[in-house]
């Protein structure tokens, strides 16, 4: 299984391989969560606000502050994974020495997960995350690192994509069906969290 085949299945045909969020949100089954409640549309308050895990790193971000907002991403994956088989689709987009520098930025204990990144039963198929520590090892490498992650919450035909650039305002999502809105908003607002639509 791959998001072409569960795409397929919510009766999307995905026309441009590159632009099938786009796709998504002009057939009203996407949205965005957040750490805003709404766009920020004064740029240079966006870049005091907006900032990567590499912006830590380099000192011109507070670590507590990514550390909280990490904390709370991760709890709102955890929440939907108590409640859904639950899979995860990587596509490698880096290149392979690039591998050290994403297992340099887990915490210790999500580095034992860290060789599903060159584990080709991994690569472009949906893998079946059963254990908590390893959803939390996906969460964290993609707020700390440009890499491309689709989860796939299966009960509520849920997608969740990597962020559209590697900071920690939000994710793209796709709900197939509506029944699950609700649902969906009271984890992530849970967190201080919010879903755009």
């Amino acid at each position: 299984m791959n998001i072409h085949t569960i795409l397929k299945n919510w009766n999307i045909e995905i026309t441009d391989e590159k632009s099938y969020i786009e796709e998504l949100c002009d057939k009203n089954k996407a949205y965005f969560i957040d750490r805003f409640p709404y766009p920020i549309k004064n740029c240079d308050k966006a870049n005091q606000l907006l900032f990567s895990y590499k912006d830590v790193l380099e000192g011109k971000y507070s670590k507590s502050e990514f550390l909280n907002t990490e904390k709370k991403y991760r709890n709102i994956f955890n929440k939907f994974w108590a409640y859904n088989k639950t899979f995860v689709e990587y596509t490698p987009n880096h290149c392979p020495s690039q591998i050290c520098e994403f297992i340099s930025s887990l915490d210790p204990e999500y580095k034992k997960f860290s060789c599903v990144l060159e584990d080709k039963n991994y690569i472009d198929n949906m893998v079946e995350i059963k254990n908590r520590e390893e959803l939390e090892f996906w969460v964290q490498i993609v707020l700390r690192n440009d890499i491309d992650v689709t989860f796939y919450f299966e009960d509520y035909e849920l997608l969740v994509f990597s962020p559209p650039v590697i900071d920690v305002q939000g994710f793209n999502i796709s709900l197939n069906n509506k029944k699950h809105l609700d649902f969906v908003k009271n984890i992530i607002s849970s967190e201080g969290i919010y879903l755009r639509g």
